[in-house]
């Protein structure tokens, strides 16, 4: 079996562990490619390391700077994460590399995101929750590795009632974001729901760690030391 396929075969399990692994191996046999570091760094996002999937798209970027997929990977991490001076850097490349029809695909793509976020906003502003997550699971189609879309949903997924679906979508937002705060604090409430109390106090402490003034982490903690 080639190493593409074993790489397929992993995907299709969830072994993300084993085929970043596999893809590092296949980087250092040839360096040369910058397919297999946009690659690596895909897979490292939704592991939720954003700081190695920066430093691999980077990587790759040296050997081809002109490699579009990984610049606009690179954008999307950027404009997550509000670097707007980074991110400002790529626009300018990709503006370089590809015509201006390309590059207004690429912008379209990009603003139908939003609007499949602001009709989300809308529909669940006025209570049509069901329309609320479709148009949420349609922006994330889009643009999977935003973890603020998977957190929204998540939200969405816990006033509903349906919290092994807000279990699963807080804990994505939290891959591709550890630091995500809020997303802890709510999937610390869940675990507390279900009687985890243990893995509720490592989100909740979690959430300490990144910030030791939140007061709602301070509060949940307390609850359950009387």
């Amino acid at each position: 079996m080639s190493d593409k396929k074993t790489i397929d075969k992993l995907i299709e399990k969830g072994d993300y562990k084993e085929a970043i692994k596999l893809l590092s191996d296949e980087i250092k046999k040839h360096p040369e490619y910058p397919d297999l570091y946009n690659k690596l760094a895909i897979f490292l996002l939704i592991k939720g390391k954003v700081n190695e999937a920066i430093k691999i798209l980077k990587s790759g970027l040296k050997i081809n700077p002109d490699y579009l997929d990984a610049r606009l990977n690179l954008l999307l991490i950027y404009l997550e994460q509000n670097n707007y001076s980074d991110g400002l850097e790529h626009i300018k490349k990709i503006h370089e590399i590809t015509s201006s029809d390309e590059f207004r695909s690429l912008v379209s793509k990009m603003d139908s995101c939003k609007d499949y976020t602001y009709l989300a906003e809308i529909h669940e502003e006025i209570g049509m929750y069901d329309e609320a997550i479709l148009e949420y699971i349609s922006a994330i189609e889009i643009i999977p590795h935003f973890a603020d879309l998977h957190y929204r949903l998540a939200k969405i997924y816990a006033e509903t009632g349906q919290y092994d679906l807000a279990f699963k979508s807080f804990s994505k937002a939290i891959h591709l974001n550890p630091k995500f705060e809020n997303a802890l604090l709510q999937r610390g409430i869940l675990y507390y729901k279900r009687g985890m109390i243990k893995e509720a106090i490592e989100d909740w402490k979690t959430v300490l760690d990144i910030n030791p003034e939140s007061k709602k982490a301070k509060d949940f903690l307390k609850v359950l030391d009387k």
